[in-house]
């Protein structure tokens, strides 16, 4: 694939999945600044990344897990270690979401609910597709007796 080809076929995978991108590292970073790094860092391996995605699902996927990822590193990094993640600000970058009582409840999340949650409700991901994003697995809960016998 000649370069032309690759940096429009960036640019398409910014428009189309940007605001997930830095949505999900907006909600574990909880800081603009860091979370555009994440952005930017996410995409450059987008583009370099030599093995093609199986689809569009594939590539959303693994741009938000490639997101995610960078983004723990960050918070793990020498630079963030001697930041108390318990006394974050809860800023949310302005002109990415609205304020609403339902974003604050969810800042003060763990971060692994907090990212689920975002996740499923912000990006649309199924809890199958979750599963997969965070390389676990279900957890399928055997109904009560009372439950099996009200639908039997």
């Amino acid at each position: 694939m000649t370069d032309g080809k690759r940096k429009v076929r960036l640019q398409q995978w910014i428009d189309t999945y940007g605001k997930y991108v830095l949505g999900t590292a907006l909600r574990i970073l909880q800081n603009k600044q860091d979370a555009e790094d994440v952005f930017q860092n996410t995409f450059i391996k987008a583009y370099t990344k030599s093995v093609p995605f199986k689809s569009e699902e594939h590539l959303k996927a693994w741009l938000i897990r490639v997101a995610s990822n960078e983004s723990i590193s960050l918070l793990r990094s020498g630079w963030k270690a001697k930041v108390d993640l318990m006394e974050l600000p809860n800023k949310i970058c302005e002109d990415f979401c609205e304020k609403s009582e339902f974003i604050h409840l969810l800042n003060h999340l763990p971060q692994i609910y907090r990212r689920a949650v975002y996740l499923h409700y912000f990006c649309g991901f199924t809890s199958d597709e979750l599963a997969q994003i965070e390389n676990v697995s279900l957890f399928h809960y055997p109904l009560s007796s009372g439950t099996r016998a009200s639908k039997a």
